[in-house]
C-alpha cells in the first residue's frame, strides 16, 4: 500500500525505479524470514513441528547474506542496472 506513495518520492528524488522496486523485493524476503514478522518462520515451524528457535537458528546465515546483498546493491545501483541494461 506504500509502495506508489514511496516510488512517487523516490522518483523525485531521482532514484531509478528498477533500484527502487530491487531493493523493495530484497527488504521484503528479509521481511519475511525475520522475527518478529517472519510469516515464513511460523509457516515452516507448523508444517515441520520445529521449534521456532531451531529455525531461526537456521536461518540467520540467510538473513545475513540477504543483508549483506541488500547493503550492496542499495550502495551500488549499478548493480541491478547490468541485467536490464543488456536488454536496451
Amino acid at each position: 500500500m506504500v509502495i506508489p506513495i514511496l516510488l512517487t518520492a523516490m522518483l523525485a528524488a531521482g532514484v531509478d525505479p528498477i533500484h527502487f522496486d530491487i531493493i523493495v523485493a530484497v527488504n521484503s524476503a528479509l521481511g519475511m524470514i525475520l522475527p518478529p514478522i517472519g510469516i515464513c518462520l511460523f509457516v515452516s515451524t507448523a508444517i515441520t513441528n520445529v521449534s521456532l528457535e531451531d529455525v531461526t537458528k537456521v536461518v540467520w546465515p540467510f538473513a545475513l547474506a540477504n543483508l549483506i546483498v541488500l547493503s550492496l546493491i542499495t550502495a551500488n545501483p549499478w548493480i541491478v542496472q547490468i541485467l536490464p541494461g543488456m536488454i536496451k
